[in-house]
């Protein structure tokens, strides 16, 4: 470089020092007012510049992910394959204990396409676990602040039951359950399981008491006047149940 490009040079970088000395110094005499006036400006200008940037984004797509479920099904000595699945036609066979439930589940599987099976004593349990969870406020609330969901439970619990009907016996094209006191819960049956079908047993009330007291039937009491009640009480209420769905 020349001698007069660094003189002009050297010009320019003090001309630019002196600016931004005044610049500060004017800043600095400003009052206190102003001082806030400008950074509360400042702050409000960066604030638009961002969400004008972040507008400007391409918003990402929407990502869907759900769960898909396997098949389920079981496999017979010949290797022959039986799907089941929720929207299955179930046979729920309930009622008072000793009402005839036993009789009827030994018919239906005299059939070669239908399979009962002995009690689980499971299915009314997980039933009884469910109503449980609704009927306390608090557990509800539980189980809502957790992010469980009654689609969640109502999933969980049709799939516990629908594992145990299909595996805990031989396969077949029509499934059957026969524990007496699931029908207490025929209502919510009727919501996991659409298809299902429903055999409720009446027995005259006198036989059964005997029935129950002779087999030392282990219900909620032993005094023949209270049992002879539930039996009354119960088979109203499931019949009641036969009748709306």
């Amino acid at each position: 470089m020349t001698d007069t490009e660094v003189a002009t040079t050297m010009d320019k970088i003090v001309t630019q020092i002196k600016t931004r000395f005044k610049v500060v110094n004017h800043v600095g005499r400003m009052s206190r007012g102003r001082r806030k006036l400008l950074v509360y400006g400042l702050v409000v200008g960066t604030l638009l510049l961002l969400a004008y940037k972040l507008r400007s984004c391409p918003e990402p797509e929407p990502q869907t992910m759900f769960m898909m479920p396997k098949d389920k099904f079981v496999t017979d000595e010949n290797m022959k394959i039986y799907s089941y699945d929720r929207n299955m036609p179930l046979i729920f066979i309930g009622g008072v204990p000793r009402s005839g439930t036993t009789l009827m589940r030994a018919m239906l599987d005299a059939h070669p396409d239908v399979r009962c099976g002995q009690e689980t004593r499971v299915v009314p349990r997980i039933l009884q676990m469910r109503n449980h969870w609704y009927k306390s406020s608090k557990e509800s609330l539980r189980l809502k602040e957790a992010g469980v969901s009654e689609e969640v439970i109502n999933s969980a619990v049709a799939s516990f039951i629908l594992e145990v009907i299909a595996r805990h016996g031989v396969p077949a094209p029509r499934l059957c359950n026969k524990d007496p006191l699931a029908l207490k819960s025929m209502d919510y049956l009727k919501v996991l399981f659409p298809n299902a079908k429903y055999i409720f047993m009446v027995r005259d009330g006198r036989a059964t008491v005997h029935s129950i007291i002779s087999r030392k039937v282990s219900i909620s009491y032993n005094i023949l006047f209270i049992v002879f009640k539930y039996f009354q009480v119960l088979t109203c209420y499931i019949f009641f149940l036969c009748i709306l769905l």
